[in-house]
């Protein structure tokens, strides 16, 4: 099932799944979507991986949660400097 692919893919990076169902259908992304960061004016955050853990709709910014040792923790960033890991 969907859910357990997202708890699998979250397990990784130490975290626990977060389903919901009511994510909104026009995102470029879904949750649970690995992702990896691009164009970022911060460039050393250029190429970090992490987990599509929310997103805001209203400031079209995906929350993503990062994977790995000394990671900036969780994000919001535009669709634009995302691409699917």
């Amino acid at each position: 099932s969907d859910v357990s692919v997202i708890i699998a893919r979250t397990k990784r990076c130490g975290w626990p799944s977060m389903a919901d169902a009511a994510w909104p259908s026009e995102a470029a992304f879904a949750r649970g979507d690995e992702v990896q960061l691009t164009g970022l004016s911060k460039e050393h955050l250029n190429g970090a991986r992490g987990v599509v853990t929310s997103y805001d709709a209203e400031r079209d910014r995906f929350s993503v949660q990062l994977c790995g040792a000394g990671s900036a923790g969780r994000l919001a960033v535009r669709p634009l400097n995302l691409a699917l890991a």
